[in-house]
């Protein structure tokens, strides 16, 4: 699957693509831009454009297995699309957050005061489903820093 790591000032995420337990691809790009929006998926690459859609229009008609979630940022709220039912606004100065399945990895070192990058490779070392490259997007506002526990 992946991680991906928000730390209330940047979203990190890595590059690998896995299908049935194999690596098919370790350049690959979690964040897509779509109306405007930066998407950062973790799970089912084919099940993007749907949560997309949803996002947009939750009228929208989209299978509830959707196996996939994301973290968007539009204009200037981060927002985590869960499932097919859930949206949250993310408040920048709340704890941070982390999806897929080297989410609790990446958590943990953010706790610990690491980066959402710094998280994220951490995650990379133990996950067998996240690594790679591990990109950065920094956000264009500048919220209050992240402060754990």
């Amino acid at each position: 699957m992946t991680t991906i790591a928000f730390d209330g000032s940047s979203i990190a995420y890595d590059s690998y693509v896995t299908q049935g337990g194999v690596i098919v691809d370790n350049t690959g790009s979690k964040h897509w831009k779509i109306k405007g929006a930066d998407f950062f998926f973790a799970g089912a690459v084919q099940d993007y454009e749907h949560l997309a859609s949803w996002f947009f229009d939750r009228g929208y008609d989209s299978p509830e297995d959707t196996d996939c979630s994301a973290i968007v940022v539009s204009g200037d709220k981060v927002f985590e699309v869960a499932s097919q039912k859930d949206i949250f606004l993310i408040n920048q100065e709340h704890k941070p957050l982390a999806l897929g399945t080297g989410g609790s990895f990446a958590l943990g070192a953010m706790d610990a005061g690491c980066s959402a990058k710094e998280a994220v490779k951490i995650a990379c070392n133990r996950d067998i489903y996240s690594g790679g490259r591990v990109r950065e997007y920094r956000l264009k506002v500048d919220p209050r820093p992240f402060k754990p526990f």
